[in-house]
Formats: C-alpha cells, structure tokens, sequence
C-alpha cells in the first residue's frame, strides 16, 4: 500500500501460546474476512480444550459495513456457536486502538451480552494480560512466564 501498510485480507490465528489464541483480523473487511473467522473458531470448537482469545487488527483497518456486522453477529449469536463460546473460552478482549470506538463497542456490549467475560481494551499488552488473568482464574495453566509470552505474540502477532 502506498502509506507502507500491509494489506492482511483474512484473519489468521496465532496459537503458539495455546491455551491463548491471537485472532489477528485483516484491514479489509469481506465475506473472506468473515469465512477466514468462522473457520478459524471452529478448529478451537473442534478442539474442544478451553482457551481465552485476544482479537487485533493492525492499525489502521475499516470497519466493517453494516452487512458484514450483521454477519458477523448472526453468527455470534446462533446458539450452536455461543453455547460452544460458554463451554470452551474463558474470556475475550479486543485491541481496539481508537478511544473513540473502544467507547462506542463498550456501549454496544452495555446491549449486548456475549456468552463469555469480554473486555476492550487499547494496546496488545493489556489484552494479553487481560486473557492470562482469565485463564488463571479458570484453573488453566500457562507454560511460560507473562513476559515470555508478551514476546512470543509481539513477534508472532502483533509486529506486522
């Protein structure tokens, strides 16, 4: 891109710090978006181990339309997928690095209640840190120290 963006066009996950699984979404928002997600979370559902999951989207992503957030909570709502989302992760966050927004998603989750604890937040450090004290809480150990972990993901998801 010329503003020396990297255009990501579909979500991928990090999962080498499984029990914490970084979903990190693309700047662009489409239905290959949105199928790149549903099967990402499926691989966790058919896993079936409990997990706690961080979703980032690298600065500078569009929002999605008003068709694509319909999509998006369709699915989050069918009760297949928010009964697997109670049974199997522990909690959630979201980088959202825009205050403006992170305001207007916290207002949303005031109507809206997802299956799991949810949290937004504004950097990747306290989104990490935020799903480790979930998985703590839930009895599930981790394998390597915080920091460790902060690192691993710096490289492996939030770098670029």
């Amino acid at each position: 891109m010329p503003d020396g963006r990297i255009l990501l066009t579909s979500m991928r996950f990090v999962d080498t710090t499984f029990p914490l699984v970084v979903a990190v979404g693309s700047n662009v928002y489409d239905r290959s978006e949105f199928d790149s997600m549903t099967r990402g979370f499926e691989t966790y559902f058919e896993r079936g181990e409990r997990y706690a999951v961080l979703t980032y989207t690298p600065e500078g992503p569009s929002l999605p339309d008003a068709r694509y957030r319909k999509l998006i909570a369709d699915w989050a709502n069918e009760p297949r997928v928010r009964e697997l989302s109670r049974k199997l992760c522990v909690g959630s966050a979201t980088v959202v690095q825009s205050q403006l927004v992170r305001g207007a998603l916290t207002a949303i989750l005031w109507l809206w209640t997802p299956p799991t604890p949810h949290r937004i937040v504004g950097t990747p450090r306290e989104g990490v840190e935020w799903c480790l004290d979930r998985l703590l809480l839930s009895g599930i150990s981790i394998q390597c120290s915080r920091e460790q972990m902060q690192t691993q993901l710096q490289r492996e998801a939030f770098s670029g």
